[in-house]
């Protein structure tokens, strides 16, 4: 199964996983891949830069690894960062 990640439900399962609902927590699993927009690392950017987003380090550091946030999870190896058209996104650079 392939799952688009709303930016606020990655952002939660990074640094905050105990905010997400039960049914959001099951898909991380090894046979879902999860799939971001290249529009949420806009939106995250632009909420760091805008002093509405904390985050542990700088908001390019934190796309770039976000397994350095506190209580993550560990579904890095499912993520894979897609722009709207469902194509593989460019790293953000």
């Amino acid at each position: 199964m392939r799952v688009l990640l709303d930016t606020q439900v990655w952002l939660w399962m990074w640094g905050e996983p105990e905010r997400l609902r039960n049914e959001a927590r099951t898909i991380v699993d090894p046979a879902t891949e999860l799939h971001v927009s290249a529009v949420s690392a806009w939106e995250i950017a632009t909420k760091f830069n805008a002093g509405r987003l904390r985050l542990p380090n700088s908001a390019e550091a934190w796309l770039s690894d976000p397994t350095t946030s506190p209580g993550r999870d560990g579904a890095s190896d499912q993520l894979r960062a897609r722009d709207p058209r469902g194509e593989p996104a460019s790293t953000p650079s």
